[in-house]
């Protein structure tokens, strides 16, 4: 139930407790963020453990023990083989385990979700006069910079292929693109003309 002191500050009542109307849409609007995140979690997680893709580190982390020497000077096999019987010898069984999860990037997907989340939060909330001109692009562009910046380190760092990391961007611009859609209309309704 809302009500209002000196017609300035619009409260909100939850049983026996006030809150103020910007804890109140900022909740609103965390918790719309949080449902695009774990919306965005989902997909990632079954598709990392249903396709199994090696990370580019894979055989650094694994150490088979396949002398690929010996098989390729053979003559007996080609570049092209798919060998199937290997043993690991290397690190603890989480790390090899996490390293056949390369497709696709959940830190990309994230990134890239957050920073769209933000970009359209500020292009409907901020007012144009104060911010429209030059900050508000510049915010934006440093939001889709700093996701951007995330999926290169997920390459740079041999942790993902660059395939995995724009299908990740994809994934997370999709699901901000829904989050958000499922509440523009709050944004814009609640917004207030400072």
């Amino acid at each position: 139930m809302k009500f209002s002191y000196n017609d300035n500050i619009t409260m909100h009542r939850l049983n026996t407790a006030d809150f103020h109307r910007i804890f109140v849409r900022f909740c609103s609007y965390a918790a719309h963020c949080t449902f695009g995140l774990l919306i965005g979690v989902i997909p990632v997680q079954l598709t990392k453990y249903s396709t199994g893709r090696l990370r580019p580190h894979f055989l650094d982390v694994c150490k088979p023990n396949v002398n690929l020497t010996v098989l390729c000077g053979s003559g007996s096999a080609s570049s092209h083989d798919y060998i199937e019987d290997y043993v690991c010898l290397g690190g603890p069984e989480a790390r090899v385990r996490n390293a056949r999860l390369s497709f696709y990037s959940g830190h990309a997907s994230t990134a890239m979700n957050v920073a769209v989340f933000c970009v359209m939060y500020l292009q409907a909330r901020l007012p144009r006069r104060i911010y429209g001109i030059s900050l508000l692009p510049l915010f934006q562009t440093m939001l889709i910079g700093g996701a951007l910046l995330v999926g290169y380190s997920r390459v740079s760092d041999n942790m993902h292929h660059p395939t995995d990391v724009m299908v990740g961007f994809a994934a997370g611009l999709m699901v901000a693109l829904v989050s958000v859609s499922s509440f523009l209309g709050i944004i814009i309704e609640t917004f207030v003309i400072c």
